[in-house]
């Protein structure tokens, strides 16, 4: 087992001597080897201030949206509820069967529009949180590149 495992280091470090082999070691003629994204620390700083800010409207808009959401859950659960208990008491004073068929079918049919009026309204605010929580993040994004890119360009 030892010795697969030398068998492998070995063939490991070939592999990255092989690899690195064709890159130049050390500076190169000119002294400068990588070019900085930022001349000084104050851009870098205002980047990094400004990606907080970027995070923290996202994490506003995505607490509202979670808000929405559990608002909505909750007023779904109140409705079922409120139609649960009216239909069992509906059952309770059914004097043929025909009222006990009449009113399950009223149940169902209050319960399945309620579900895709729900499911639906439930799918909107969630599109709208997402879209909002990643507006000011993909914004950020963009103002980064365009800060990195320059200074390559230049």
């Amino acid at each position: 087992m030892a010795t697969k495992t030398k068998r492998a280091a070995m063939a490991m470090d070939k592999d990255v001597e092989q690899a690195t082999a064709s890159r130049p070691h050390g500076p190169e003629p000119t002294g400068e080897r990588i070019t900085p994204r930022f001349p000084d620390y104050a851009a870098f700083a205002e980047l990094s201030r400004a990606n907080v800010a970027a995070m923290i409207k996202a994490n506003a808009a995505l607490t509202q949206g979670i808000e929405a959401l559990s608002h909505e859950v909750m007023d779904l659960a109140k409705l079922s509820f409120e139609s649960t208990t009216h239909t069992a008491t509906a059952l309770l004073g059914a004097k043929t069967i025909e009222d006990v068929i009449e009113l399950n079918t009223e149940f169902a049919t209050s319960n399945l529009t309620r579900l895709l009026d729900g499911g639906a309204k439930l799918q909107e605010i969630g599109v709208k949180t997402a879209s909002d929580a990643l507006l000011p993040l993909g914004d950020q994004v963009e103002a980064a590149i365009g800060k990195l890119v320059k200074p390559m360009a230049a």
